[in-house]
């Protein structure tokens, strides 16, 4: 989305005391900063196979409409748009909103022709209309450096530019593990997926004798 020139604006959390807290936690920060569209994504069980997008009152607005559409071009039966007005998410956004039930985690036949690269492409078509740009991937993923940060503030962001939206801060002096490198941005390890931050405030401490090793 971002490669596209779109705003993205992850409204989930990293921890919550409980589920209530954490869907308040999404629908207030999706109100609050704004937007065109509201989407979460997730995959389904339960016994059943194919792919499904909930939206309020069933509407089948062009977003949603092509996003199912792609996802059933991977091959997935096509189980239609349902009235999603009975979920939190959908109810309490403000904007248009869709949840995306991509397949069926507990279904062998779905899990074969799954491919999350498939459906993340298929979601930005769907809701863009346009074809997925390249989008460049870190120069290399291996060996995993170490680095520390030299600024007094240091932003964490959700993809490799000052545009992307800011994740977290890290302090001087903090450690960081560096997974790979575009542009001016490092890969870090961070949370369940990743982050980026500047590569000018990171100083690499890659075979840095430690104190043991001295």
């Amino acid at each position: 989305m971002e490669a596209l020139g779109h705003t993205v604006i992850i409204c989930s959390c990293d921890s919550s005391n409980s589920v209530g807290e954490s869907l308040g936690y999404r629908v207030n920060t999706a109100n609050n900063t704004g937007g065109d569209l509201y989407i979460a994504i997730h995959l389904n069980s339960g016994g059943g196979y194919g792919t499904e997008i909930f939206t309020y009152g069933a509407k089948a607005f062009a977003e949603a409409t092509r996003t199912l559409d792609g996802f059933i071009a991977l091959g997935f039966t096509n189980r239609g748009i349902k009235d999603g007005s009975h979920l939190y998410v959908i109810r309490n956004t403000k904007m248009k909103s869709m949840l995306v039930e991509c397949c069926f985690m507990d279904s062998s036949s779905d899990m074969q022709k799954y491919n999350a690269e498939n459906f993340a492409n298929a979601i930005v078509k769907g809701i863009t209309g346009q074809a997925v740009k390249p989008i460049e991937k870190p120069s290399t993923y291996t060996p995993v450096k170490n680095g520390i940060v030299t600024a007094s503030t240091l932003n964490i962001r959700s993809g490799a530019s000052t545009s992307s939206s800011i994740v977290g801060t890290l302090k001087n002096g903090d450690k960081v593990r560096v997974a790979g490198k575009v542009g001016n941005f490092y890969s870090i390890f961070f949370g369940e997926h990743g982050a980026w931050v500047s590569c000018d405030y990171i100083k690499d401490t890659t075979g840095t004798p430690t104190p043991s090793d001295r």
